[in-house]
């Protein structure tokens, strides 16, 4: 933006819903992340792609959008699939803290992409994750204060930096402006349902011994 000599200026009223947006993103992540404390992390990312469920679901009850039998039936076999991943195969279940957490991970992210969509909010997809993540590390930062057990922590090698950037770049950052930009798009369904890609962590999760 500043390359580009862009404006950072933002109105009382956008900023209290950037604010909002932040607290909802960083709600989404503290909670995936503590789910990790419970579960495995291929399963836990798994059930967090029950989002596109939700948003479909907000989208039909408070904004009327038609849901085609297609979605319905899609969102049948994604609470199947869920099901399916309650009992492993040594017999032992899910761990109900970690599973109420990722509902609640995957219950923050479906309100922030409707947010996105539904707000009034008239900006760059760039600006508006400035300002989110700007608040979602504000928020952070205040409840690391209260959680003794999830303090902030100093980067301290070249290889723990180099994971941090990976993050902020490539899931994060790049990520939720492509995401701002499909939701204006082509609508919160369509992009919570074609944004559902969990395959990657199962993958990573494959290969550990």
């Amino acid at each position: 933006m500043f390359i580009q000599n862009k404006s950072f200026r933002v109105t009382r009223k956008e900023l209290g819903i950037l604010a909002g947006l932040g607290i909802l993103f960083a709600a989404s992540s503290l909670t995936l992340f503590l789910s990790f404390h419970y579960m495995d992390a291929g399963i836990a990312s798994t059930i967090l792609f029950v989002y596109p469920v939700i948003v479909t679901v907000i989208m039909a009850i408070f904004f009327k959008e038609k849901t085609s039998l297609i979605t319905v039936s899609s969102i049948l076999l994604a609470i199947g699939g869920i099901g399916l991943l309650y009992k492993g195969n040594n017999g032992s279940v899910l761990n109900a803290t970690g599973v109420s957490l990722v509902m609640l991970s995957s219950l923050s992210y479906a309100l922030y992409i409707v947010a996105v969509n539904k707000s009034s909010l008239r900006m760059s997809s760039i600006k508006l994750t400035f300002y989110v993540l700007l608040f979602c590390t504000l928020t952070i930062i205040v409840q690391s204060f209260f959680d003794s057990n999830n303090h902030l922590q100093l980067l301290t090698t070249s290889s723990i930096w180099m994971f941090a950037i990976m993050l902020a770049l490539v899931p994060t950052i790049i990520s939720l402006v492509f995401m701002v930009i499909a939701v204006r798009q082509i609508g919160s369904t369509p992009t919570a349902i074609m944004g559902a890609l969990p395959k990657t962590a199962i993958f990573c999760r494959s290969g550990e011994k």
